[in-house]
């Protein structure tokens, strides 16, 4: 009799532990993956005015007053995705696409936008991470998903970039109109897409809008209420087209750093040149397990596990497949890893074992006395200058 309680008692606690253990799972996964507000950033004394990306939007005003087009395209699992272009005060065969941090939009980056675009004269693509900014999605990918979403927005610059060229070849440059490029209503649309998963049975090349056209026809029916007057809509598969002039670099900060070293692991066209990774993590599993240590005391078993697992049921990903020290592993694309050495956030021990397991080309920049995200504004000359040389070197 006394043995069967104990036998019931024991399973009671077992239970409880296990009911104790998912409910936390779930707590995690909401804080730090679901896509809320993020009060684990407020006032945190390892950010800059617990924001992550504060510096980088300081140039706000600026990029408020640039002519934007706002891009609008569809990831493979049927998420709206949003970015926001500047082309460049003259025609260029060279574009950065710029990803921002944890919680941040890609209008963030406008001071690193103000940099590749008024020093270099290139033009600047910032889109929206899913489950960020105007983009869908309701959970934080920590750039596994985003790798494969950064992947279409190349195509999207590589075949933009084709055809712009081409019109900038055959049209008197002095009769062109900024409503003739990405400032007109636009709708880009590529004739080699036919488009089974929405249901359209094929796609018209409406390239550049009424203005070169004439009154072009969006088709999408599926899509309408996301055809937006000044918007560009994108309907592209992944077809890299490597005879394109486009020059592509991938810039990244924080965990828009550890996005474009997971997309450097993929393969990908010869147009993209040059990867830049600000502060990145060496993995979803590293830092979720870092900061439940720093932030909670907790020990990464069995939270991370069990959180883990939870994210793979409800967003559809395991921590640990969230790697970006086995992407580069497989890179073939330069990288300039840049960190700061006092970041507590995203230590700075991680970015040496990135650079060292990077296979292709690549340069380490350790910004002293920088804290997170903040590399850029402790050593301005520094940092440009170590993009410069790269960009003389691999892209120009």
């Amino acid at each position: 009799m006394i043995g069967r309680s104990i036998f019931h008692v024991i399973i009671i606690f077992v239970v409880l532990f296990i009911v104790i253990l998912i409910s936390a799972g779930f707590y995690f996964y909401k804080l730090a993956i679901s896509r809320s507000k993020k009060s684990l950033l407020k006032d945190n004394p390892d950010l800059i005015s617990g924001n992550t990306d504060n510096p980088w939007a300081s140039e706000r005003e600026w990029l408020d007053s640039q002519e934007c087009k706002k891009i609008i395209m569809y990831s493979s699992n049927g998420l709206t995705l949003c970015a926001h272009y500047l082309a460049a005060a003259f025609p260029t065969s060279v574009t950065a696409i710029l990803i921002h941090g944890y919680t941040g939009k890609g209008k963030d980056m406008s001071a690193i936008a103000k940099y590749y675009h008024e020093i270099h004269g290139f033009n600047v693509l910032m889109p929206d991470c899913r489950g960020h900014g105007e983009s869908e999605g309701d959970y934080i990918g920590f750039g596994w998903h985003d790798r494969l979403d950064i992947l279409r927005w190349i195509d999207y610059i590589i075949n933009y970039t084709s055809k712009s060229i081409r019109k900038n070849k055959s049209t008197d440059k002095n009769a062109v109109k900024a409503g003739d490029t990405v400032y007109g209503d636009a709708i880009y649309q590529d004739v080699a897409y036919r488009d089974t998963v929405y249901g359209d049975d094929a796609h018209r090349d409406a390239v550049y809008g009424n203005a070169i056209q004439g009154d072009a026809v969006h088709r999408n029916t599926v899509h309408k209420k996301n055809t937006l007057k000044g918007d560009i809509i994108y309907k592209e598969k992944t077809i890299h087209k490597p005879e394109s002039e486009a020059k592509i670099i991938l810039h990244g900060v924080s965990m828009g750093g550890a996005t474009v070293l997971m997309t450097s692991g993929e393969k990908l066209p010869p147009n993209v040149k040059l990867i830049i990774s600000d502060c990145a993590y060496t993995s979803v599993r590293d830092i979720l397990s870092y900061q439940l240590k720093r932030m909670f005391k907790l020990p990464k078993f069995p939270f991370i596990q069990i959180t883990s697992l939870i994210c793979k049921l409800k967003a559809g990903y395991f921590f640990g497949e969230a790697s970006a020290l086995s992407q580069v592993q497989k890179a073939r694309v330069p990288i300039l890893f840049i960190h700061g050495s006092e970041d507590k956030f995203v230590p700075t021990e991680m970015v040496y074992k990135l650079h060292k397991a990077a296979k292709s080309e690549k340069q380490l920049f350790i910004v002293d006395k920088a804290s997170h995200g903040n590399a850029f504004w402790t050593d301005i000359d520094g940092y440009t200058k170590q993009i410069e040389g790269l960009i003389k070197k691999y892209v120009l």
